[in-house]
């Protein structure tokens, strides 16, 4: 005799307790979450033990008329607590403590009895006449995978030509599907998609998410070969664990103290990023100290600490930093725990959340007596001469990696000439060609770039030397005087 068996009919929840099957994941392959998949599965069963001979005596069912009281959770622990309607209630954890005391409350099963959560009764109920007396019915699909495709921003995306559908008979077929049209740029942003499609007469829903690269080599230890990761103990090994996706992860066990690190080596443009994974285990003990980690060299960029409570009890530890430059980081993690520790992690990832915006900077020029042109400096470099008695002609000044509104104005004071009109991001002020000597400077910022900086400058006078620095639009130099301009610093001074 089989005692007990049952399946559901639906992957929905009654009453607000968890249920032992909720997931696709978590069917019976062939046996879909419908009545017509209950039904198959229990008359299966029962023809399984009808093939054992006389032995065979039959198949209970249990529970089939487990009917919820309700959806809402919290009102449903009261009823279930004062009038027993759950599975158990809290005082059962007295002789049963490690199950009722720790799961008491509704139904795990509410989706495998054999009515519905009204009460009403399933088609399925009939399988135990069937099974007596046969039954013909018309063949038709029953249920269908709707797919589920992820790639990587970039990817080149490719739906699938067909999808297995499953008859009523148990029967699999493929079927071709005619998807809608999408657009492609999709593919760019991450996020999830749902593309339609049509199979005969079947209406048909991809899912598409698209997820932000993973900078990380094989980061779900599905790959055998793991010669990107630096394990540092041989008992922190690949193994057939428990894991968030597919079948493998990076599992640690020893019957001594452990001290273990995993971790991998990765070159990185500039850039915003985030290293995360998923992580479960127990029995690390009051002292142990587990940790994932970001390094730059001997230069820690982050640690999260990460406890671990248990079987299944997965955790999912991340750390962001930013990059202002190509560097190679480590990303990894670190276990110290007392003997008989366990755990497994899977499920790596390292993305980039933003590219990182290069700072603001000044670029500027000097026309020189003599030299010409100059070569561009920045914040706070001569430009022209000091000790030459070289007379500065003109200047252009401009702004690098500027993302906000504005402009940086600037006019020179030239010999003969007097002050010349303001010029902006580049242009030239002052004379070439003429010999004229610039003899003061005013320097300005516009718009939302002047609510955010300053501009600071000082410059290089004949027979004076260096003046003070000014600002935002003051006289730097002299007029009236007849002394050279000879050189200018300049810089920008956020607000």
């Amino acid at each position: 005799m089989v005692a007990e068996t049952s399946y559901a009919y639906t992957l929905e929840d009654g009453d607000g307790h968890p249920n032992t099957i909720s997931t696709e994941e978590s069917l019976v392959n062939g046996y879909p979450a419908t009545i017509q998949g209950q039904a198959s599965s229990v008359r299966d069963v029962i023809h399984a033990v009808s093939e054992v001979g006389e032995a065979g005596i039959g198949v209970f069912y249990w529970e089939p008329a487990w009917l919820p009281v309700g959806t809402e959770l919290e009102t449903n622990r009261a009823i279930w607590e004062q009038y027993g309607s759950g599975w158990a209630s809290s005082y059962a954890g007295e002789y049963d403590p490690e199950d009722a005391g720790q799961w008491y409350g509704g139904s795990a099963v509410d989706n495998q009895a054999l009515f519905d959560f009204t009460g009403h009764p399933l088609s399925s109920l009939n399988v135990f006449r069937y099974v007596k007396t046969g039954a013909v019915t018309e063949r038709k699909i029953q249920s269908w995978e709707n797919p589920e495709i992820t790639i990587e921003v970039g990817e080149v995306l490719t739906m699938p030509q067909t999808i297995e559908v499953c008859y009523n008979t148990g029967e699999k077929e493929q079927k071709s599907v005619v998807w809608e049209e999408y657009s492609m740029d999709m593919i760019h942003t991450p996020g999830i998609y749902k593309i339609a499609g049509k199979a005969d007469e079947i209406h048909v829903e991809a899912t598409v998410t698209v997820k932000a690269k993973n900078y990380l080599k094989n980061p779900s230890f599905e790959e055998e070969d793991m010669s990107h990761y630096l394990l540092s103990q041989p008992y922190l090994t690949r193994q057939w664990e428990t894991a968030t996706t597919g079948n493998y992860a990076l599992h640690f066990y020893n019957d001594e103290a452990i001290s273990c690190m995993a971790e991998q080596k990765i070159v990185l443009e500039p850039g915003h990023y985030t290293f995360s994974l998923n992580m479960q285990g127990g029995d690390t003990g009051a002292d142990s100290e587990i940790f994932a980690y970001v390094m730059q060299g001997e230069n820690q960029l982050g640690k999260q600490e990460i406890q671990l409570t248990g079987w299944k009890q997965w955790v999912n530890p991340s750390i962001s930093f930013s990059l202002e430059r190509e560097t190679e980081v480590t990303v990894g993690i670190s276990v110290k725990a007392n003997a008989g520790a366990w755990g497994t992690s899977d499920d790596w990832t390292l993305i980039k959340t933003a590219d990182i915006q290069a700072p603001l900077q000044l670029s500027y020029s000097a026309h020189v007596q003599n030299l010409g042109w100059q070569p561009a400096v920045s914040d706070l470099m001569l430009a022209g001469t000091t000790g030459k008695c070289l007379r500065m002609e003109a200047i252009k000044i401009h702004l690098e990696n500027n993302e906000l509104a504005g402009k940086i104005e600037y006019a020179t004071h030239v010999q003969n000439l007097g002050w010349q009109p303001y010029v902006a991001d580049g242009a030239v002020s002052g004379t070439t060609g003429k010999c004229l000597r610039a003899e003061a400077i005013k320097i300005r910022l516009t718009g939302e770039l002047a609510q955010n900086y300053s501009v600071a400058y000082r410059t290089h006078i004949q027979n004076l030397g260096w003046q003070p620095y000014v600002t935002d639009g003051e006289v730097s130099g002299t007029t009236g005087k007849s002394l050279r301009l000879e050189g200018i610093e300049i810089r920008l001074i956020k607000k």
